[in-house]
Formats: structure tokens, sequence, C-alpha cells
């Protein structure tokens, strides 16, 4: 990590030097979960991936105690290429520019979107070159404010996920703490596993990552930047796997598989989270701040190391409740 990270991040790193698990204790030690497939990528992790995560979680868990359900403003900068951060201090947003338009990945809570909207415009975009607004989930803080968004940009294409799409024309209420709802809008256009979404001279691809919701999703893009070329993913859901029973939804362990899966087996470049602390934006922003040339974003590694580590941890809770299952327990 650069020196230019911030107290709270070295603070975690240092703490984390009494949490890092041991490559030699990484693997699997008890029989793998009855719900997983034998030759499934999730029984086969490399252990040394998953110790190398071990920080990157201790960090982000470190960062969300931190920064929490707090609405304030963030800078907009351009991460790489076409692709820009208008997200808040906590929900992420990005903004892809194309040859023929803008496409914008959710629109944080309804209370924040005019700030989303602010930040476009600061960058030198307009709103009305909106032409597709993704959504990543339909939680209130990712799409909530989307009827706000569609409003100012009648124009654009909602597309949200099969599985969400109906809770997002529902909408939802408030949840105190945290956001004032999710007013109901239509949607679109419903999107699917592996569907193409091509914008001028940019195509993303979609990829359902269901788990923390039935329609969660995941988007990838290809950008250019002095001649190179990356592949830049938006994860728009990483599962909690303590919440497979008694919270979540029928179906849940069948989705958490195949979306840890999916997300395992993606190569990205640059990558984000729905959260800022899923990516540590906070200090890899001040490093390219500090750092002018440089570009922290740009972390496959990183990327693998996360994946492995929270894949892992899912596969290790999922053989925990099983277990319980089986012996009667909830």
């Amino acid at each position: 990590m650069s020196a230019t990270l911030s107290r709270r991040a070295r603070l975690a790193v240092a703490l984390l030097a009494m949490t890092v698990v041991p490559m030699a204790e990484a693997a699997p030690q008890s029989p793998a979960p009855a719900t997983i497939a034998p030759d499934s990528p999730l029984l086969h992790i490399d252990p040394a991936e998953v110790a190398c995560g071990r920080p990157a979680i201790a960090l982000m868990d470190a960062t969300r105690t931190t920064t929490g359900w707090d609405h304030r403003k963030f800078p907009a900068f351009k991460v790489v290429g076409n692709t820009y951060s208008v997200g808040i201090s906590a929900v992420t947003a990005y903004l892809i520019r194309t040859s023929d338009g803008l496409i914008l990945i959710d629109t944080t809570f309804d209370e924040t979107a005019p700030w989303v909207a602010e930040s476009i415009e600061k960058l030198g975009f307009k709103l009305d070159d909106i032409k597709i607004i993704l959504g990543s989930h339909a939680h209130l803080d990712h799409q909530g404010g989307s009827a706000w968004m569609k409003t100012r940009v009648p124009g654009a294409k909602l597309m949200i996920m099969e599985g969400d799409a109906e809770t997002v024309e529902k909408g939802a209420p408030g949840v105190a703490g945290i956001g004032r709802g999710m007013p109901p809008v239509k949607v679109d256009q419903v999107l699917r596993d592996g569907d193409k979404v091509t914008l001028g001279d940019v195509t993303v691809l979609v990829w359902k990552t269901a788990g923390h919701t039935p329609g969660a999703s995941s988007f990838e893009w290809k950008t250019t930047e002095n001649g190179e070329t990356y592949d830049v993913l938006l994860m728009g859901s990483q599962q909690a796997a303590e919440k497979l029973v008694p919270e979540g939804y029928p179906g849940i362990v069948k989705d958490q598989i195949e979306g840890w899966e999916k997300l395992l087996s993606l190569k990205p470049d640059v990558w984000f989270g729905g959260h800022p602390w899923q990516h540590n934006n906070v200090d890899k922003y001040e490093a390219m701040l500090a750092e002018p040339g440089s570009n922290p974003f740009i972390d496959p590694k990183g990327y693998r190391c996360l994946v492995a580590a929270r894949a892992f941890d899912f596969v290790e809770e999922l053989k925990k409740q099983e277990a319980a299952a089986a012996k009667g327990g909830k």
C-alpha cells in the first residue's frame, strides 16, 4: 500500500498482524458442503490468495465501522479511461463515457441522487447525455435515487436484473438511520445473466451474482488509457454468508454458490464494490492525488485475494450452517 494511506487504514493494517490466517491453515479442514459440487472452484481456492486477502477484509471491516451510513458528498473523479466515480461517502456510483452518451451505474439514495447529478455535471458531462441507468441490486442505498434520476433524465433506460426488477418497480420503505426509502420507478428493460448492454463503443457484460438480493448483478467492461486496455468490474453484491439462514430468501444458498463461483472466475484489472470500503476507495483516491500518474485502482491481485478470502469464508460458514441443520439446529 502507498505511504499516503490514511491513519484509519494504517491502524487497520497494523491490527491485522494478529488476525492473518497462516497459509497452512487456509485450506478447508472439514467435509465440503453437500450443496457445493465437487468440481466447484469454491472447493479449490488457492490458500495463498486466501491468506493475502485477510488484510483487505480487516481494512474493509475497519473502514465500514468508521464510515457507517453517513450521507456525505465525495469528490467526483476519473478512475481510469472512460470510467468515473460519481458516488457518495457510503455508496458508490459510476459513470461510463461512450461514443454515444453515458451509462450510469447506480444512483445511491433517494435523498443523495441530486449529489450524483451534481458530480456528473462537475466532471463536465450533461445529465441529458445519460442514455442507460444500470442497477446493481434492489436496495434503497443503490436504487433509491433511480426514480429521482428518471425524472431528470426521462429518456434514460433503467435496466435491472430479473429477480430485482419487480422490487424496484414496487418500491420499498425507508430504514431508520439509513435512508428514507426507494420510490417505485418503471424498469425499462429486465436483464438476464450473460446479457450484453451496448452503447456506442462500449459493451457492458452483465453477470447475475445473486445472493445479497435475488437479482444482484455485477457489470464488466473494457477501457483504454495510455495505450493499455483494462478490464473493469463493478461487484454489485459481496454476499454476506451469515445471512444465509434465516434472513435469506428461498434459493439463496444456490444463488450465493453460483455468485461466488462467477466472481472467482473473473479477472478484472480495475474493480469496485457497491460501497467505498469494499475496495478501499478513500485511500486509493488519496494515493492517486498524492502521486500524479499512479493509479492504485489498477489492482488485479487485490481482487483475486479479496474474493478468494471472502469466498473461502462463505464456504466455511455454509459448512457450519449445514452441520447445524443436520443436527436439528437453526
